[in-house]
């Protein structure tokens, strides 16, 4: 999804089918960097 468009900030879900959101998190990190904020919520 991220590769198909530009987003300003991505919000992720720490209990996500599959990949948690940390995962999730790191794999952005090693794309992007720093310049893609990143807000991880749990409930």
């Amino acid at each position: 999804m991220l590769a198909r468009g530009r987003f300003d900030l991505v919000l992720l879900d720490v209990r996500m089918p599959g990949l948690n959101g940390f995962e999730t998190c790191a794999r952005i990190r090693t794309s992007y960097g720093a310049a893609l904020p990143v807000i991880i919520l749990t409930a």
